[in-house]
C-alpha cells in the first residue's frame, strides 16, 4: 500500500474550529434584547453572537450586517466566519477565494490565547492556499512555511498539519523519506490515528528509518484502537504477512462488518485513506475466505469480497493481487 501523496492535501474543505454555539432557544428571546443593545454599543462579541443568531434564521441580512461589524473590529471569530463564507460564496454572497485569503490572515494575526485555535485554524488554511494556489498565487514553499508555524501548537489543526508536512515530503516533487517519517512521528506522538497508521507502516518498511518490526505492531495497533480504518487495514494486512491469519480474519472481519465504515466510503467526505483501509480489508479478509486461512473455507463469501475491495479502492486492489501473485503479499 502506497503512503498518500499531495491529492490528500487537495480533496478536504476549509479547516473550521469549533465555535461559540448558539445559545438555546429558550434563552435567545432573553438574550436578543440585551444583545442587540451590546451590539449597537460596538461589542464584537455581542454583535457575532447576533449574527450566529440571526443565521440560525434565516435572516441573512441583518447576520451579515452584524459579522461585518464585528469583524471591522477585528473580532477573530467573526473575520473567520466571513472568510469561509466568502471563500466559498455562502449566505448570498459571491464567493471570492482572494476575499477570503485576505481575511484567514487577518485571523493569523490576532492575539490572545483565546483565539489559539483560531489562528492555528487559520494558518492551515493559508498554507493550503498557498499549496492550491487557492485565492493566491500558487506557493508551495511559502505553503510550508505556514503548516510550519500552524505546527507549533498542540490544536488540533496544528497536529493536522504535523500530518500534512509528513504528507507532504512524501510527495514526488518534495520527497524527503526521513523527513515524512520524521513527521509523521511528531503527528502519532500528538494523537494523530492515520500518521500512527502510516508510521507503522514505515517501521514495517524501513522507509526513513530502521526496518523495526517491534515499532511497526506497535503503531498500527494504536492506529487502529484509535478508530483509524487505514491503521485497520494496515493492521490486517501485517498479520497475513506474518502469518498471524487468526489475527488477520479477526481485525479484517471488524472493518468490513463495520457498517460506520462501510457507509464512510459512499460519503463525499470520505478520504484516499478511508477507502486504502477498507479495500485491504476486505481484500486481506478474501484471501482468508479463499484459501481457508484463520477461517472456514468459504470461496463464494470470498469473490464477494474481493469484489467489494475493487468497488472501495481499486487501485490499492490491484496492488495487493499483484503482490499476491508474486509471493510478496
Amino acid at each position: 500500500m502506497s503512503v498518500t501523496t499531495s491529492n490528500t492535501l487537495l480533496a478536504e474543505s476549509l479547516e473550521k474550529p469549533v465555535l461559540i454555539a448558539d445559545p438555546d432557544q429558550d434563552k435567545k428571546d432573553l438574550l436578543l434584547e440585551e444583545l442587540v443593545e451590546q451590539g449597537e454599543r460596538g461589542n464584537a462579541m455581542a454583535q457575532f453572537s447576533l449574527a450566529k443568531i440571526f443565521l440560525s434564521q434565516g435572516q441573512t441580512g441583518k447576520a451579515m450586517s452584524y459579522l461585518t461589524s464585528a469583524a471591522r473590529q477585528e473580532d477573530a471569530q467573526a473575520l473567520y466566519e466571513l472568510a469561509v463564507i466568502r471563500y466559498q460564496g455562502l449566505q448570498g454572497t459571491e464567493a471570492s477565494s482572494e476575499e477570503g485569503f485576505k481575511l484567514m490572515l487577518k485571523v493569523a494575526q490576532c492575539k490572545g490565547a483565546k483565539n489559539t485555535d483560531l489562528v492555528s485554524a487559520a494558518q492551515f488554511n493559508i498554507g493550503r492556499a498557498y499549496f492550491q494556489g487557492f485565492g493566491v498565487k500558487q506557493d508551495p514553499e511559502e505553503a510550508l512555511k505556514w503548516w510550519k508555524m500552524c505546527s507549533n501548537s498542540d490544536t488540533e489543526s496544528g497536529i493536522r498539519a504535523m500530518n500534512t508536512l509528513a504528507l507532504f515530503y512524501s510527495t514526488p516533487d518534495y520527497a524527503d523519506k526521513e523527513k515524512a517519517f520524521s513527521w509523521h512521528v511528531k503527528a502519532a506522538e500528538n494523537g494523530h490515528k492515520d500518521s500512527m497508521g502510516t508510521l507503522g507502516l514505515l517501521y514495517m518498511r524501513g522507509e526513513g528509518c530502521l526496518e523495526d518490526r517491534e515499532l511497526s505492531l506497535k503503531w498500527l495497533k494504536k492506529s487502529s484502537d484509535n478508530g483509524s480504518i487505514y491503521g485497520s487495514g494496515l493492521l490486517a494486512n501485517y498479520y497475513y504477512s506474518t502469518k498471524m491469519y487468526s489475527k488477520a480474519v479477526e481485525v479484517a472481519q471488524s472493518v468490513c462488518d463495520d457498517v460506520a465504515a462501510s457507509r464512510a466510503t459512499k460519503s463525499q467526505s470520505v478520504t484516499s485513506l478511508i477507502s486504502e483501509g477498507l479495500a485491504t480489508a476486505h481484500f486481506i479478509y478474501a484471501q482468508c475466505l479463499f484459501l481457508g486461512q484463520g477461517v472456514t473455507k468459504d470461496v463464494d463469501k470470498a469473490a464477494i469480497e474481493y469484489t467489494k475491495a475493487t468497488q472501495t479502492n481499486k487501485v490499492v486492489t490491484a496492488q495487493l493481487h499483484s503482490k499476491m501473485m508474486y509471493g510478496r503479499l
